[in-house]
């Protein structure tokens, strides 16, 4: 019985698992100045602080993200 039910937990899991979507340049960059706005525009009209750590740490993986595709 315990065999049927790991063999079942660990087909889900490959099932479940997301699959890496590749991005071209131009989308990252998109995506990159989308954000950056996004922060500016939330910073001039008073957002709470966690609303813009979460846009700053959005902006700084697109931004590590296009780095690293550009090194390829």
């Amino acid at each position: 019985m315990n065999l049927i039910l790991r063999q079942k937990a660990e087909s889900m899991a490959k099932v479940h698992q997301p699959t890496l979507k590749k991005e071209s340049l131009s989308d990252l960059i998109y995506l990159l100045d989308k954000s950056l706005k996004r922060y500016g525009y939330l910073q001039k009209h008073g957002a709470p602080d966690t609303l813009l750590d979460a846009e700053k740490n959005l902006f700084c993986s697109r931004l590590l993200t296009l780095r690293l595709e550009l090194k390829k």
